[in-house]
């Protein structure tokens, strides 16, 4: 493997963590607004023992939190590591031009 080769899985790595940053922020937010809907939960299933229904909401207004948390980072990271990929595979590749 090359370094352009090398640099291109990071490449692929970060864009990854780009689009999960994405997910875990629309998930997030879903799951604040309309997901973690506890009177949607009651209404739905007669048979749910109440402090189940809101452990569950607890879990889920929680996990949306987690995952809101940790949005931003996998954002600011993802795109400052396809940013400077980016830079470094356009530079081998213009390089490598330039000797052939």
């Amino acid at each position: 493997m090359d370094k352009q080769q090398i640099f291109m899985i990071i490449c692929v790595i970060s864009v990854c963590l780009l689009v999960l940053g994405a997910i875990f922020v629309a998930q997030g937010k879903w799951d604040k607004s309309k997901g973690c809907d506890l009177n949607r939960k009651l209404s739905l299933d007669d048979k749910i023992v109440p402090s189940v229904a809101q452990f569950e909401y607890d879990m889920c207004q929680k996990s949306a939190d987690l995952m809101l948390k940790w949005s931003t980072p996998l954002l600011v990271f993802g795109a400052i590591a396809t940013a400077v990929c980016a830079v470094i595979i356009g530079t081998i590749y213009i390089k490598e031009k330039r000797n052939l």
